[in-house]
């Protein structure tokens, strides 16, 4: 088709629709294609970009399964050239070994094993490497590095995710005094591109190499997997999974045997079937993924349901709690589940749970950050409530909530937050809906027999906003209660069932739909493209009264969806994030991310400085020197004579990244930090 010059984008408009907008979607085809380092020659257009693994039979490096090592000369990177296979400054090989016509500088090094590294290293350049993972799991990488000078920093991505962050390479005392630095990562199976980028150069690098973690995140034995939104755990009933109360029985323990690289064999104790292979990746304060080794995707309760016998079954992973699992030890004692926080005023939030079996008593904490660390502002609470006084009106606040029992003190319990945004069910509903927010999802739960007609019921988080506004949202996932579902982006007159709204969204089984109800109680209209599914963006713009609809597969490349609809409603409306089930007797659960409408995501603060220096100048006279910091305005210097602190302010509203100290006795010691 390509040599007919047929592009694969002439597949959305077959009639009388299209098949779909996802040939388009770039984690479809172009991102997988472009983070593999997959090439061959188009005949249609100028991608993929030509390019290829240097040696090894023109075949990406594989990795050694779940035990040995694969090593990679750094000078064996892919070919392609510059701009696609690296970016190196001096376009010329200053060393002019081993491959002289390609830019990347190489010489001869005094390593062991001898050989060639790459050399003369400058801020900025990178060097891209195809591998293949035939084992997804955990993964010790190392570097072979030398440098004579302090400072310098490397990072590692691999299938276009950052897996080691900034990586300090020390100063080994020269350039062919040589160290290995080792990090754990992460990689998913497959094919893919390796990129090592030099983010401070100085540096020599001789190889990379992969090898498995010999050791897993948890040590083998027999635990329970309870899940943190249900509490309940997993079941084998009769070699079916599905969650339950725990009841200490063989059925709900499983025994974990590592394999390698994070994965274990999950057999159940009652009569050794193996359930899964699973990739058990840590989530911080005692909560696990569990990954599919044969997928990639993770384990959950079936529409994060609550009841007895719901299935486990498998997704992409979203950071619900519903796919949040504690592998613990079956005495271990239950979490409280179904934490909630709202705002009952502007100075107070009220906390309600659900009480653990077991519990005596609860600690409530609380985190200005998401995943904390929390401090505890109540202990040994008796209900399974509390009010927080000590808020300010308009902050984000999270909490957890921990039980205490015979046994000890149990793990947290889901995080809730209390944000800018309100959260009620509008209209008649069966059952009473939800929301939590964490770490920027929005999980929303909501009844309701639809949003049509004359009259809504639904599940809506919201702000007041006044004048033209626009909100954006990612829908990651909706629960497919019924095929016309619906979550998505609404603006409504007012939080009455029959108010005049505009709403976009995406079903399970129908596409995404733009509806309006343009006057009071009245009818409502809509359009839809089916064949879209979430993940999937939608987009809506007030402009006086003008409302359009907009959706994206990717949040960059925008279709209006529709017809804009003049609607009358007052300055100020509710703007916000709607769930309907479709079905008055269930709860549909979707999940957002990327939401942005005015006045969120509030800023960001400020992070830290980093790289401070204090250099003595002169008897008295000590210069300070450090890094930009993202989103700073203006700094603090803080001085102590012990390491550790505390520390005193020495100079503050500093709006240079320098400062110079002449308070200084000379021959005493100073340590210094900066905010």
């Amino acid at each position: 088709m390509e040599r007919r010059n047929v592009s694969w984008l002439a597949f959305q408009f077959i009639p009388p629709w299209g098949v779909s907008d996802n040939i388009a979607v770039p984690k479809v085809y172009h991102d997988l294609v472009d983070r593999s380092g997959m090439s061959w020659t188009p005949d249609f257009g100028i991608w993929p970009q030509v390019r290829g693994p240097f040696g090894n039979g023109g075949q990406p490096r594989s990795t050694t399964g779940l035990t040995g090592t694969l090593r990679i000369q750094a000078e064996d990177f892919d070919t392609g050239g510059q701009g696609v296979a690296y970016n190196d400054t001096s376009r010329s090989n200053q060393g002019g070994q081993y491959r002289p016509s390609e830019g990347v500088d190489i010489q001869a090094t005094s390593d062991s094993g001898a050989g060639y590294n790459v050399g003369w290293t400058e801020d900025g350049e990178w060097l891209e490497y195809a591998i293949h993972v035939t084992e997804p799991g955990f993964y010790n990488l190392r570097l072979r590095v030398a440098a004579a000078i302090p400072g310098c920093a490397a990072r590692v991505t691999s299938y276009n995710h950052d897996k080691t962050g900034l990586w300090t390479v020390p100063n080994t005392g020269g350039t062919q005094n040589w160290t290995t630095i080792t990090k754990q990562v992460f990689l998913e199976y497959g094919r893919q591109k390796m990129r090592v980028e030099i983010v401070t150069g100085g540096f020599n690098l001789n190889w990379i190499e992969l090898s498995p973690s010999a050791t897993g995140p948890i040590a083998d034995g027999t635990y329970k997997l309870a899940n943190q939104n249900s509490g309940m755990v997993i079941e084998n009933s009769s070699r079916s999974v599905v969650q339950n109360v725990f009841s200490d029985s063989n059925t709900q323990k499983w025994t974990l045997q590592h394999q390698g690289a994070g994965q274990y064999r999950i057999r159940s104790a009652s009569d050794n079937w193996q359930w899964t292979t699973g990739i058990v990746r840590p989530l911080g304060e005692g909560y696990y993924r569990l990954i599919r080794e044969d997928s990639g995707l993770s384990y959950e309760i079936e529409n994060a349901s609550l009841a007895i016998g719901a299935e486990i079954v498998s997704h992409e992973y979203t950071g619900s709690a519903s796919q949040k699992w504690a592998i613990q030890s079956p005495s271990a004692p239950a979490f409280p589940i179904g934490l909630s926080a709202d705002w009952a005023s502007f100075d107070q939030v009220d906390l309600v749970w659900t009480a653990s079996t077991g519990a005596v008593s609860y600690n409530v904490k609380r985190s200005a950050v998401s995943g904390g660390p929390f401090t505890t502002i109540a202990a040994d609470v008796i209900n399974t409530g509390y009010s927080d006084l000590d808020v300010i009106d308009g902050k984000i606040y999270y909490y957890v909530v921990s039980a205490n029992t015979a046994s000890g003190e149990s793990l947290n319990s889901n995080e809730a937050a209390v944000t800018p945004w309100m959260s009620q069910d509008v209209g008649t509903v069966g059952v009473p809906g939800s929301t939590s927010y964490s770490d920027g999802l929005f999980t929303v739960s909501g009844s309701g027999a639809d949003i049509w007609g004359t009259a809504d019921a639904f599940r809506f988080v919201y702000l007041p906003v006044t004048g033209d506004c626009t909100i954006v949202a990612r829908v990651a996932s909706v629960h497919n209660t019924d095929s016309w579902a619906k979550a998505g982006v609404m603006i409504r007159e007012s939080l009455n069932a029959n108010a005049r709204n505009a709403l976009i969204a995406v079903t399970p089984g129908n596409g995404v739909t733009w509806q309006y109800r343009s006057s009071t109680g009245g009818s409502t209209s809509n359009n839809n493209t089916g064949g879209l599914n979430a993940p999937y963006w939608v987009k809506l713009v007030r402009s006086g009264s003008i409302f359009t609809g907009y959706r994206s597969p990717d949040g960059t490349n925008w279709t209006q969806q529709g017809a804009s609809q003049t609607i009358n409603m007052p300055a100020t409306v509710y703007i916000g994030l709607a769930v309907t089930s479709h079905n008055n007797s269930r709860l549909c659960q979707a999940v957002f991310d990327n939401v942005a409408a005015p006045g969120w995501p509030p800023p960001l603060p400020p992070m830290e400085p980093s790289d401070v220096h204090a250099t003595a100048l002169l008897p008295g006279l000590v210069n300070l020197s450090w890094t930009a910091a993202l989103n700073a305005t203006s700094y603090n210097v803080k001085r102590s004579t012990v390491s550790g602190g505390p520390y005193t302010t020495i100079a503050e509203t500093i709006t240079l990244t320098r400062f110079c100290d002449s308070t200084v006795i000379p021959g005493q010691a100073y340590y210094y930090v900066v905010s």
